[in-house]
């Protein structure tokens, strides 16, 4: 079995001879079938798929989020464990070699589960998704359908989607007051909703459900009133736990604003010598967090190379710090580019200490130092770089 994270309490076998008719143990366990499923090779996260596995994350165990994997035989898989509390989970595999993964969520908890689906690999996506013996799975399904029955939002989304298709702007705009009216009705189901289910997991949904805590910070304010107002017995909980870590990171990162000191640090280039910002002390520099997988930043650097080429004869420096862990990757899309200046990577992906200094989770992220080691912007895209420049340098 080749696990992401091992944990000894979880583990997995990998033949389905029936789903869910076995007496009730202790723990969890997860069954399932997903017809279209080939067992192939490729890798996922990290973890490599010798015979063709299929992975489940979202397992909380001993205050960490824990994965498994299971092997899979003839499209049937088995997992089997112990979770400290429920949570949404998910099942990663990889449908085709050298395709993107696939994958599909549950609410998981302490129960016998089956999971079933077909996997339709034209339009890569899991369809007729079926999931018993999670209660909570069928509360959370049950929630939504009652609340989109309540608003009316399931009809209103078809005429929507019809209505962008056609590009009907007249329909949409009138599509648009009635979906604000619709999200006034969805508050309103919820509110009565948790009034009658005060210990109902569904309240964790606007805390669970989040990707990315937002920066600005009224709006941090309101997710922390969230998090005091749900039920004691979820305070604890690993997911709110993350969350409440991820504020407090990004109230740090919104004091990392034009007008602090830059933090000294001191990385590796392309040859291993060590180069600190402190080296360009006295001249503007623009720091650059990038990788050579990232689209984003990929797209982002001809605008920066021309900013480059037309003010650094006046002063401009830039310093790229690499988010990447594979050397050659790295290298080949620094030469690819056509990127001149000086190029640092740790190999450490973002487990780099500079981008920890700099709270950076996200790329591309540049700040834009002065001579005196001040930061004086921050986040210049596109024809943002030229205005600024030529307003520093005029």
């Amino acid at each position: 079995m080749n696990a992401i994270k091992r944990v000894g309490l979880i583990s997995s076998i990998g033949l389905l001879l029936a789903c869910c008719t076995a007496p009730k143990e202790e723990g969890f366990s997860v069954k399932g079938k997903i017809d279209g499923l080939h067992a192939v090779e490729g890798n996922i996260k990290g973890a490599h798929f010798s015979e063709g596995y299929i992975y489940l994350s979202g397992l909380i165990k001993d205050g960490k989020e824990v994965y498994d994997s299971a092997k899979i035989e003839n499209g049937t898989f088995t997992f089997k464990g112990l979770v400290d509390e429920p949570n949404r989970a998910y099942l990663y595999w990889l449908p085709k070699k050298d395709g993107y993964y696939a994958m599909s969520d549950f609410y998981i908890e302490n129960s016998d589960i089956c999971f079933n689906a077909s996997f339709d690999a034209d339009k890569g996506k899991v369809i007729n998704k079926e999931v018993k013996g999670s209660k909570l799975d069928d509360e959370i399904n049950q929630y939504f359908s009652d609340a989109n029955k309540y608003s009316g939002r399931t009809e209103l989304t078809i005429q929507y989607k019809k209505a962008t298709e056609e590009k009907d702007s007249l329909r949409l705009t009138e599509l648009k007051k009635e979906l604000d009216n619709v999200n006034k009705k969805n508050m309103e189901f919820n509110e009565n909703y948790l009034k009658e289910h005060p210990e109902s997991y569904v309240q964790m949904l606007s805390v669970s459900n989040l990707f990315f805590v937002p920066q600005e910070k009224e709006r941090l304010v309101q997710l922390e009133n969230q998090i005091k107002e749900l039920h004691p017995k979820f305070q604890s909980y690993y997911v709110v736990k993350k969350v409440q870590e991820a504020i407090a990171d990004q109230r740090k990162r919104n004091g990392i604003v034009p007008g602090i000191k830059a933090f000294d640090f001191k990385q590796p280039d392309k040859d291993g010598n060590m180069v600190s910002l402190s080296d360009y002390k006295g001249k503007y520099v623009l720091l650059d967090f990038w990788a050579s997988w990232c689209g984003p930043c990929r797209a982002e650097n001809p605008h920066v190379l021309a900013a480059y080429n037309k003010f650094h004869k006046k002063g401009l420096e830039v310093l790229a710090v690499s988010m990447d862990s594979k050397k050659e990757a790295w290298l080949k899309a620094v030469e690819k580019d056509g990127l001149p200046w000086k190029q640092l990577c740790a190999l450490k992906g973002f487990d780099n200490e500079a981008a920890k200094l700099y709270m950076v989770s996200s790329i591309p992220t540049n700040f834009l130092i002065n001579p005196d080691g001040v930061i004086i912007a921050k986040n210049l895209r596109g024809a943002q770089l030229e205005e600024k420049f030529s307003e520093v340098f005029k």
